[in-house]
């Protein structure tokens, strides 16, 4: 009878995690692109295939010539993340049927920002590729890294000039906007930045809502920003903002996520345990749709 509860509210739990999980997307899960059909210890997810050019033809009974575009194939590694909580109220229980509680709530945050650091990690990380994915290809700073006192006298925050530049970058990467969504990931003292900047904030300059509803930052221009605290900064300590479209980062799901609740044997007053396990990982697929932008936060 006791496993059947345990089963029960192990159940609850799962749907409840669910049903909070979608409407709690990880916010660095929307800037990229998701499949979960990973498996293995590593996996093969894509060949990047080079540019390929249309040949005029002059000769309609000439024979087909093939072009030989480059391929680079990127791999991914899974990493297994879990999560338990004690119980020691056997009424709290109840609480796990509940998708407004701590319990539900707490799990899920943990899980998304896990996510989110996964995928800030690989967008400037060192991606795997090869035949066998050993041979490693580290992001290019020397292109896709806007300095920390770009289009200024000094160094500065996030400015307008910065978040142009990364859209030049973009853009001549072959990036059509309009088809694949571009995000712009930053914490609260960029957004500070930009709400000081009249070019930003002032609608002759881009007549599209800066500010959605209750003043957080929705678009400009190119870039649908998305706010996260889990941005790193460099070795001399400035923020690493990451500007990038939706196709440059994959992130996989290697295994459905384990949920289960149980009494704890094992430890003093028999509590009970809430427990979570979910495995997956990301790759950035292509350097040249990613940029990022180093902004001080003295100051702030």
């Amino acid at each position: 009878m006791a496993n059947n509860l345990f089963d029960i509210y192990a159940k609850q739990y799962a749907d409840n995690f669910e049903l909070v999980l979608q409407e709690m997307m990880p916010r660095g899960q929307v800037a990229c692109t998701v499949s979960y059909d990973g498996r293995g210890e590593s996996m093969q997810i894509v060949d990047k295939i080079g540019t390929v050019v249309m040949q005029e033809v002059t000769d309609p009974g000439a024979d087909i010539i093939w072009q030989n575009p480059t391929t680079e194939a990127r791999w991914v590694a899974p990493s297994f993340f879990d999560a338990a909580i004690p119980i020691r109220d056997q009424d709290k229980l109840k609480l796990l049927g509940d998708p407004t509680s701590d319990y539900v709530q707490d799990v899920v945050e943990a899980h998304n920002r896990q996510v989110t650091t996964t995928i800030r990690d690989a967008a400037l990380g060192t991606a795997a590729t090869g035949k066998s994915g050993t041979t490693t290809k580290a992001f290019d700073a020397a292109n896709n890294t806007i300095a920390v006192n770009y289009g200024a006298g000094g160094n500065t925050g996030l400015t307008v000039a910065k978040l142009l530049k990364a859209e030049q970058r973009v853009l001549a990467a072959h990036v059509d906007p309009t088809v694949e969504k571009c995000y712009c990931l930053v914490s609260s003292k960029q957004i500070m930045n930009l709400k000081r900047e009249p070019q930003f904030i002032n609608a002759d300059y881009n007549p599209d809502p800066i500010l959605a509803r209750g003043g957080v930052m929705a678009r400009w221009g190119i870039w649908n920003f998305i706010h996260t605290e889990l941005l790193g900064v460099d070795s001399s300590g400035y923020r690493r903002v990451i500007c990038m479209s939706q196709k440059a980062v994959e992130l996989k799901y290697w295994q459905d996520k384990i949920i289960r609740v149980s009494e704890r044997v094992d430890k003093r007053g028999y509590p009970f345990q809430a427990y979570i396990k979910a495995g997956f990982g990301a790759v950035r697929k292509w350097e040249e749709r990613v940029v990022e932008l180093l902004c001080t936060e003295s100051g702030l």
